[in-house]
């Protein structure tokens, strides 16, 4: 996990392959975001850098958005 002001945080997190990216709000870091940015790594490890735009595809509603509801809404901070 990286903390810092990359911009990559704008609904508590960003998970780029691997790394998962966040403020340092610590209400960002709960044992359920950690688990909701679990589940994106291994999408990302699932599909490789075909997972950026497959989710971009997917559009930006996380409500909508089927690798966020595979991540569970819930444990990402979203109420749909």
């Amino acid at each position: 996990m990286c903390q810092g002001g990359w911009g990559l945080h704008a609904r508590g997190g960003t998970t780029l392959d691997t790394t998962h990216f966040t403020s340092n709000d610590p209400a960002y870091v709960t044992r359920d975001r950690i688990r909701h940015e679990k589940r994106h790594r291994s999408q990302w490890l699932r599909y490789g850098l075909g997972f950026g735009i497959r989710y971009w595809r997917a559009g930006s509603n996380p409500c909508r958005n089927r690798y966020e509801r595979q991540a569970n809404l819930r444990w990402g901070g979203y109420r749909c």
